[in-house]
């Protein structure tokens, strides 16, 4: 974790994700994923990190995770063409936890499809943004990460936000239904165990999402803990939460703007 940090320069890391396989198929084993997350929680207490996020999570790791510690985002595979994250992404909204989609063009696969290229031409767009701008329209849960090793290729995704709003209801509907989201699911396999490490890596990403791993913001507010039983105490931790989830599209929109 050391290393992390010293890799990333920063002494803390504002988010580290847990990698799970669980939109792989892969099931963790319950006692496995406590231990796992046992390891970020003793992080945390020694101020390494300060929120803890699931990479690759099904609807019953994050239901798991929940109770043994604050999730603050989730990381799976969702795009046009793949959907198999949207019961996660339901869940994210309706715990207010940032859903980031990775593979957010679909590994380079949207290429031919009039439902892209139309409000391309009109918005003197790529294809590409239009992907992006879509997700972000998808959900305000959404964070997209179009993670890239060429500053051109940055550009162009940073440059993808503002398009979100120049989409017509209609072209968002069209999107939409290129896949059926009402029978995309995940595919269980086994469970597994895991050894207990982290991975970080890093790219040129916008303030559109995070890196998968190890990943700073220091300009995010402090955790919140999951709402509570009895309407005050979940209604503030509620509160709190959406606070923070327009801090990070706060931090996007300045980006765009910069």
């Amino acid at each position: 974790m050391h290393e992390a940090l010293t890799d990333l320069g920063t002494d803390v890391s504002e988010l580290t994700y847990l990698r799970l396989g669980g939109d792989l198929g892969v099931v963790s084993a319950e006692e496995d994923l406590e231990e796992r997350l046992g390891v970020l929680a003793e992080l945390r207490e020694q101020g390494l990190i300060r929120r803890i996020g699931l990479s690759g999570a099904s609807p019953g790791d994050l239901a798991r995770a929940q109770r043994v510690t604050p999730i603050a985002a989730v990381q799976n595979r969702f795009n046009l063409l793949d959907r198999s994250g949207v019961r996660v992404l339901a869940d994210c909204e309706a715990q207010d936890i940032l859903f980031v989609p990775y593979f957010p063009l679909a590994a380079g696969r949207l290429t031919g499809y009039a439902e892209l290229t139309a409000p391309a031409e009109r918005l003197g767009a790529t294809p590409a943004q239009i992907a992006l701008a879509w997700l972000l329209r998808r959900s305000p849960a959404v964070v997209a990460i179009p993670g890239t090793t060429n500053p051109g290729h940055l550009r162009a995704n940073v440059a993808a936000g503002p398009l979100a709003a120049g989409l017509t209801d209609a072209e968002v509907t069209r999107l939409t239904a290129l896949t059926d989201e009402s029978t995309a699911a995940l595919h269980v396999r086994r469970p597994v165990q895991h050894r207990r490490h982290l991975r970080h890596r890093r790219t040129l990403t916008p303030h559109l999402g995070r890196t998968a791993g190890t990943a700073a913001c220091p300009d995010m507010p402090p955790p919140v803990s999951p709402p509570g039983p009895g309407g005050g105490a979940a209604g503030q931790a509620g509160r709190q939460a959406t606070g923070r989830r327009e801090h990070v599209r706060g931090l996007m929109a300045g980006v765009l703007r910069g």
